[in-house]
């Protein structure tokens, strides 16, 4: 956390006193301001804005630990002023997001800055809460005349202590609480130095818990279907057993024995796919933009576009015709239902979601990629919504290929086999969540999601 221990108001910097005791009771501090603003480059007539999270710093950052800059010089050469432009340091996102090299310029504010070095790593990102933007460090001192930190702007300012050697925390916490009561005043400190971090592990925890039992019951259903199916199949050869005299009881352990097996060969599979499933999907989905990327130089020729749309409008259209035609038979059984209700919301995805890409593409520039699903299922609320749009999807999909199948020959694997809809659903949406794997959305895309009524991108 960059500290012992850390003070932090919002909108407003610390008060004469609220200084005076913070010197007293440590034996360093160091003051910070982090805020939201656009850093903006011109070139040729040209101009390019991105927006990034910056760290306003003074001379005693860090109090801990280490900035790591590329080229590898230190934070207060590459802050310092040169010819009269003060350095600052940003992330590689930003950095090629506005087309930078070491030694241009850009302008925070009403302020130009010379970018001196690559941020690698931050000893107190951990902290930091989430970004809306990469990062860019300056110095404090070199924003007076950028008017970014000036009454009625948003910002936070933190305070790094320092404190001696056996300072008790708990008590410090209470006599600052008790001193500045009413003043905003937030406290955290080594005892608990990232209370972030741990509240989102103790969601996902929650989350995997839900996924996992959900998983279980789900699975406990499937399961005991194929058992009940299989063993309809062998009641020719139960007869067949009793009358040559077998007991009940030789033929229950006989049928709970092979079960037996078949369930732990079962949970062996399930604990090899949980334990190395995550680390075989995360390059399968890191590479599925190359793919993506690739397959576009093709289907993205605006012939070939208006004919996958046409497509689209053709299979729709003989969709429809297909869910008229089963509601009008006489008889109808489950699995005539089943197909019915399915094709029923596949036609609904795919109107709306074709015309959802189509909008965010043409209307709004977004590449419609993996993050562009991924953003509706990391997002409160957008998750609430399209978690549910997404899992049902899958199983409507599994359900219509399998009624297909059981019209083609009615098999008894057909019904147990409906479990692959839920779990794979599941399973999609959790990768896409960031529940197996961190998912970072690009900067483009929190911009767009951002957007929409209560998102916080």
């Amino acid at each position: 956390m960059g500290g012992d221990a850390e003070i932090d108001f919002t909108y407003r910097f610390a008060a004469d006193t609220e200084r005076a005791w913070m010197a007293e009771r440590s034996t360093a501090v160091s003051e910070i301001a982090d805020f939201r603003s656009m850093a903006v480059v011109e070139r040729n007539g040209q101009t390019e804005r991105g927006l990034t999270q910056i760290k306003a710093v003074d001379d005693l950052y860090p109090l801990i630990g280490d900035v790591v800059l590329d080229p590898p010089i230190p934070l207060a050469q590459a802050l310092a002023h040169e010819d009269v432009i003060p350095g600052a340091v940003m992330e590689r996102a930003l950095i090629d997001r506005l087309g930078l090299s070491v030694g241009d310029t850009f302008r925070l504010g009403t302020q130009d800055f010379r970018l001196s070095a690559e941020l690698t790593r931050e000893p107190d990102s951990a902290t930091g809460g989430f970004g809306l933007g990469p990062r860019t460090i300056v110095l404090k001192e070199a924003l007076e005349n950028a008017s970014l930190l000036a009454p009625g702007t948003l910002f936070n300012s933190k305070y790094r202590l320092v404190l001696p050697p056996g300072a008790d925390l708990e008590a410090l916490e209470t006599d600052a609480r008790a001193q500045f009561e009413n003043s905003g005043l937030r406290w955290t400190d080594s005892r608990n130095g990232a209370p972030g971090v741990a509240q989102f592990v103790d969601r996902l925890g929650a989350f995997l818990i839900l996924v996992g039992l959900s998983g279980l019951a789900v699975g406990g259903v499937g399961v005991s279907a194929a058992v009940r199916a299989y063993l309809a199949q062998k009641t020719s050869v139960i007869a067949t057993l009793r009358t040559l005299g077998a007991e009940r009881a030789t033929i229950f352990q006989t049928y709970f024995i092979q079960i037996g097996v078949l369930s732990i060969l079962g949970i062996i599979i399930g604990i090899l796919l949980g334990g190395f499933g995550p680390l075989l999907l995360a390059p399968l989905i890191e590479a599925q933009d190359v793919v993506m990327q690739s397959g576009r130089a093709g289907y993205r020729i605006p012939v070939v576009e208006i004919a996958l749309v046409a497509a689209l409008a053709v299979q729709g259209t003989l969709g429809i015709d297909l869910l008229r035609r089963i509601s009008a038979r006489k008889r109808k059984d489950a699995w005539h239902w089943m197909q019915f209700a399915s094709g029923c919301y596949l036609a609904y995805f795919i109107v709306q979601h074709t015309i959802a890409a189509l909008i965010s593409r043409l209307g709004f520039g977004l590449d419609t990629n993996f993050y562009w699903a991924a953003g509706t299922l990391t997002l409160d609320p957008l998750r609430f919504f399209f978690a549910p749009y997404y899992i049902l999807v899958v199983i409507a999909l599994a359900a219509h290929l399998i009624a297909a199948l059981h019209f083609r020959g009615a098999k008894g694997w057909h019904a147990p086999a409906l479990v692959v809809g839920p779990l794979a659903g599941i399973a999609i949406v959790s990768a896409y969540g960031g529940a197996l794997f961190p998912v970072e959305l690009p900067q483009t895309h929190q911009e767009f999601f951002a957007a929409f009524p209560g998102v916080r991108a």
